[in-house]
This record gives structure tokens, C-alpha cells and sequence, in this order.
């Protein structure tokens, strides 16, 4: 999944989960099993728990539920999904305007500060253009 905080990705990825018998790891509780706030990004303290959860769930289609909001965390997620064995790998990409993503992050009880959801709403709109040329197998526009 890709997508800034507040954009949808764990909704979708429920439903996608639902549609084809997938686990989904989710990015946002295993911080908070860790401590680590919400809107801050710590690839190298999530990597381990993701793998965990990985290798408990292999053969079943897994989702990574979380902002890979730059070229760096997907090639990093690809990288390990690949170690795996996993194909086909498709990015998912879940657009909200930066409006619906602040509205909705307000109405949260953990809120992701806004400066980062700015941050990383931006980069995501400039980076998406690329999507299809960083080796993913396909593309999903949700």
C-alpha cells in the first residue's frame, strides 16, 4: 500500500484482504507495539516485526499496510517481499487530496502531525509518475 497518512490504505487494505484471503501487516500497529509514533517513519526498527509477520503468513497473499511514501520504503518493502518469494508484487495506491487526508487524520484519536502528512502527501504526488518503472509487477490505482 501506498498512500499519506489519512488517505485510506488500511480501509482498502481490509477490503483487499477480504477480496483475496490476504493478511495484512499492518505498519501502524506494529509501531505502536513498538512506541513509535505515529507520521514517523523507522523502516529499521519495523523490518524485523514485518518479517515475523512474513514468514508466519507464508504461502497466503500478504498487504503492507503503510505510507511507503518514498521511492526508498517501496524498494525496501519490494526488496523483502522478494526475498520471499512473493510474486506477483503490486504497488497499491490509494490518492486522497491533502484536504480529505488532514480532515480525516482530525478526526482521529492518534493524530500524525500535520507537517509530516504534508511531507509526505508532496512526495508521493511528485513521485508517482514513477511507480511503474520501480519494479513492481503491476499498478493498482485505487
Amino acid at each position: 500500500m501506498v498512500g499519506a497518512p489519512g488517505a485510506g490504505k488500511s480501509t482498502k487494505a481490509r477490503e483487499l484482504a477480504k477480496q483475496y484471503n490476504a493478511h495484512v501487516i499492518d505498519g501502524d500497529i506494529i509501531k505502536e507495539r513498538l512506541g513509535i509514533p505515529r507520521g514517523v517513519s523507522n523502516w529499521a526498527a519495523l523490518h524485523d516485526e514485518i518479517v515475523n509477520e512474513i514468514e508466519e503468513h507464508m504461502g497466503m497473499p500478504v498487504i503492507l499496510d503503510g505510507t511507503h511514501y518514498n521511492q526508498q520504503a517501496r524498494q525496501e518493502a519490494l526488496y523483502t517481499l522478494n526475498g520471499y518469494g512473493f510474486e506477483p508484487i503490486t504497488l497499491a495506491y490509494v490518492h486522497a487530496t491533502l484536504e480529505e487526508c488532514l480532515s480525516r487524520n482530525a478526526n482521529r484519536s492518534r493524530h500524525v502531525p500535520e507537517y509530516a502528512i504534508h511531507e509526505m502527501h508532496s512526495r508521493i504526488e511528485k513521485e508517482r509518475a514513477t511507480f511503474q518503472d520501480e519494479g513492481f509487477d503491476s499498478v493498482l490505482w485505487l
